[in-house]
């Protein structure tokens, strides 16, 4: 093994591994490679840190396995990898079947709310569910059904507001509603007890803004489910959504967007959040919409979108991601959110 002093890592290697990861390690260039083995060899520990940012831990620990790194990484840091995943997989689960509680109450009055973004790419697109981070539920509605919807919700034990740590208590996000220029109802959230060491899951948010309202570090732990109502997916009629077909998966009864105007909300989404609100953890985004891309069953080529991005005044991050990608002839992006 060569000796780890000799390995002065790059400023550009963490984030050359964390958009990397973000595009399948499966088929990366050499250089990926490369500026991973400097970053497990000179600093695994900041490396951890970057991709808890990121929430690239599962992906992290998949790329180690599969290039054979694993055997270089200090034990400390697989490790950490397993507890991250085992924490994700947990908070998924507690997350998953609060929402099928939500979904069962709905069928009841026939209301199909449609799962976006975490919950539904998790189950969808990763062999691992530990390897996508989910932190909260996001359903999308159609904007007649929305105050049905919310009231669903209320029975359920949510409530309007956030869960500050400091205070202990749920504070308003806002107080008011216009169900006819807002897309969304404010956060609400459900205080749900989950088992699991204490110190071990908080341990795992050291790195996360979630761990500011997430948990009461109380015995027994209860985590506040946050719970995020769409009555469109951004203000009214700027992105499309032309219906929801049920998923492909066994034992599994819920709706999901139809895969192109996904990937053309996905590639919003991720944009505004890494290069205008400088979120590190809106990478994984990016990874969603790889696996888009690649499932065969998904209709959308790039042709197809940019001509709806085009239309819909989206080119500019279709364009963004599309070079991320590297699905863009002359990729000139400076990936300014990833250095938070």
């Amino acid at each position: 093994m060569r000796d780890s002093s000799s390995y002065i890592q790059p400023t550009g290697d963490l984030n050359t591994v964390r958009m990397g990861l973000a595009r399948n390690c499966a088929a990366l260039p050499r250089a990926f490679y490369s500026a991973l083995e400097r970053c497990v060899l000179g600093s695994p520990k900041q490396l951890l840190t970057a991709c808890s940012r990121s929430h690239q831990v599962g992906l992290l620990g998949e790329s180690l396995e599969l290039s054979s790194l694993s055997q270089l990484t200090p034990p400390w840091l697989m490790e950490s990898i397993e507890k991250i995943n085992a924490t994700n997989r947990l908070l998924f689960d507690v997350f998953e079947t609060t929402c099928l509680e939500l979904e069962y109450l709905c069928s009841l009055v026939d209301l199909t709310p449609v799962r976006i973004k975490g919950l539904s790419a998790c189950r969808r697109l990763y062999a691992d569910i530990g390897s996508r981070p989910v932190r909260d539920i996001d359903v999308l509605i159609e904007r007649g059904n929305a105050e049905a919807l919310y009231k669903i919700a209320l029975t359920l034990g949510f409530v309007q507001g956030r869960f500050d740590s400091l205070t202990q208590t749920i504070v308003p996000v806002s107080t008011s509603i216009d169900l006819n220029s807002d897309y969304e109802f404010p956060r609400m959230v459900r205080a749900v007890q989950i088992d699991g060491d204490k110190n071990d899951i908080l341990d795992v948010f050291r790195h996360e803004e979630e761990s500011k309202y997430f948990f009461e570090a109380e015995n027994p732990l209860v985590v506040y489910v946050p719970l995020e109502i769409h009555f469109d997916l951004d203000l009214p009629g700027r992105i499309p959504w032309r219906g929801s077909k049920e998923v492909d998966l066994p034992d599994q009864k819920w709706h999901h967007l139809l895969e192109d105007d996904e990937v053309l909300y996905l590639c919003f989404k991720a944009y505004a959040d890494i290069e205008i609100y400088r979120k590190a953890k809106g990478i994984k985004l990016i990874s969603d919409i790889h696996r888009l891309l690649r499932r065969s069953n998904c209709h959308t080529d790039q042709p197809m979108l940019r001509a709806r991005a085009l239309q819909h005044g989206l080119q500019v991050p279709v364009d963004w991601v599309l070079q991320f990608l590297g699905k863009q002839p002359d990729a000139t992006c400076v990936y300014g959110g990833l250095e938070s």
